[in-house]
């Protein structure tokens, strides 16, 4: 008898005859162990990074069972396959993708036995997230303009990417020479002060006392969101700089966004008189 799947040569010698015989030990048909990894456990939610998903069964010895079916399930990420039957190692495979930020629990079942791994799917790295924005401003950026007058901003940022983002955040500073007009925003927050919406975002430290727009939130694959707003001019002359900032896990983007206007003061003209 023996514990160890495998084979062997039984041979009998009497005298001076001897005979052999082939032995094969076969694992128990049904498994008693079930083990899982993943690997790796952390990868970016963005419907591309893969995590290689692998379980194995085993008889009471260790000894791989193979022929086992396994179905695996993920609470949020997608399997594929989600089922399959163990090789000749006790082994079967999936890849795990993700398009969701979250903390997940892979499991795997066969016959009566289950194993489960966390695994983890976060956003990709902020200058690598898959953003694109238009900022916008009327009247135009090329019309001259003058003490209080009216500008209207209007921000669109779009997930161009296969994945969800979460944690997103846009902060619009009020621009220098100008005042926010109390009502105008659609689509987000205004803060005075600066207060909240620049917290830890040293990036910015210049503008922390600062009036600003912003909002926050997550961007499913393909959706975008929109902060309209408007200010009053209330210098004479010079340039009004709307610079935005979209940061993801409170880590700049690197998609700021500037739009420049600028401010004539009205001339005075006075004949010159020939006596």
């Amino acid at each position: 008898s023996n514990t160890v799947a495998g084979s062997a040569i039984v041979t009998a010698t009497a005298g001076g005859v001897s005979a052999s015989v082939s032995i094969t030990y076969l694992a128990e048909p049904s498994p008693a162990l079930l083990a899982l990894a993943v690997s790796p456990a952390v990868i970016y939610a963005n419907g591309i990074s893969q995590s290689i998903v692998m379980a194995q069964t085993q008889d009471r010895f260790g000894n791989p069972t193979s022929g086992v079916p396994v179905a695996f399930a993920s609470g949020v990420g997608v399997l594929v396959p989600d089922s399959g039957t163990t090789d000749g190692a006790g082994r079967v495979w999936a890849v795990l993708t993700s398009s969701v930020p979250a903390v997940d629990r892979i499991s795997a079942m066969a016959v009566t036995l289950r194993a489960e791994r966390p695994v983890t799917y976060t956003n990709p790295p902020a200058n690598q997230a898959p953003l694109t924005g238009t900022l916008r401003a009327a009247p135009s950026g090329s019309q001259d303009m003058r003490r209080g007058d009216v500008i209207t901003y209007s921000l669109i940022i779009t997930n161009a990417g296969q994945g969800q983002l979460n944690n997103v955040l846009i902060v619009a500073p009020i621009p220098s020479g100008t005042t926010y007009v109390s009502g105008s925003l659609q689509g987000g927050n205004f803060i005075g002060n600066g207060a909240g919406a620049l917290a830890g975002n040293q990036l910015l430290a210049p503008q922390h006392a600062q009036n600003v727009v912003s909002w926050s939130g997550n961007l499913p694959p393909g959706a975008s969101h929109a902060l309209i707003y408007a200010v009053r001019i209330h210098i004479l002359e010079g340039a009004i700089v709307n610079r935005l900032h979209v940061f993801i896990d409170n880590t700049d983007t690197g998609l700021n966004l500037t739009q420049i206007d600028h401010v004539i003061a009205y001339k005075a003209y006075v004949p010159a008189v020939q006596q």
